[in-house]
């Protein structure tokens, strides 16, 4: 990677995995509950936001699937239309 100047053995991705241990544990005594109950709150907003993603690819396939494979078809695209 790079100027090869540091090389991707085994142990130092443990290492590397080891250091994000510690830096996780570190700023997770830095917690205390009161700012862990005022994370708490950005609950709702992550939830919707994770179930509106969802649905907003879900219907794009349902609705742009069909018309994808008609867009395939057209330009003699190889499909497999048996998955």
């Amino acid at each position: 990677h790079g100027l090869h100047l540091i090389s991707v053995s085994e142990a130092d991705v443990e290492l590397g995995d080891f250091g994000i241990l510690f830096l996780l544990f570190i700023e997770g005594l830095n917690l205390s509950p009161e700012r862990v109950k005022n994370l708490g709150s950005f609950f709702r907003l992550g939830a919707s936001q994770l179930l509106l993603s969802i649905s907003l690819v879900f219907f794009a396939t349902l609705v742009g699937g069909p018309t994808l494979i008609g867009l395939a078809r057209e330009y003699h695209l190889a499909l497999d239309l048996d998955l």
